[in-house]
């Protein structure tokens, strides 16, 4: 379970942004993952930019903490589990991703 690389957005259906990621944020549209599971609407999704983020649906704020509880029963990597915590903690808000930047 990687960080996003290409932006997530979908500018039409099956049509994506797909440049490159900038910003993470919590959204409502919940990855093929998730799908059949009601404890997760929300997932942790990658932009090219704050506007491009901020046109994605936000879960609320417990289920992003929910869904972050089940990602971290499910994923080791700490990359990840950083940025679902920077995520949370700047909720609603979309975060500025840096590859190089402390995940706090």
């Amino acid at each position: 379970m990687p960080l996003p690389d290409a932006c997530d957005l979908e500018l039409s259906p099956g049509d994506f942004c797909n440049q490159p990621v900038t910003h993470i944020a919590l959204s409502a549209t919940a990855p093929e993952m998730w799908l059949g599971r009601e404890d997760a609407n929300a997932c942790l999704a990658g932009f090219c930019s704050p506007e491009h983020a901020n046109a994605e649906p936000r879960p609320t704020l417990a289920a992003a903490k929910h869904a972050h509880a089940t990602v971290a029963d499910m994923c080791d990597e700490q990359p990840v589990l950083d940025a679902w915590q920077r995520a949370i903690v700047a909720y609603p808000a979309p975060v500025e991703l840096h590859e190089n930047a402390p995940a706090n």
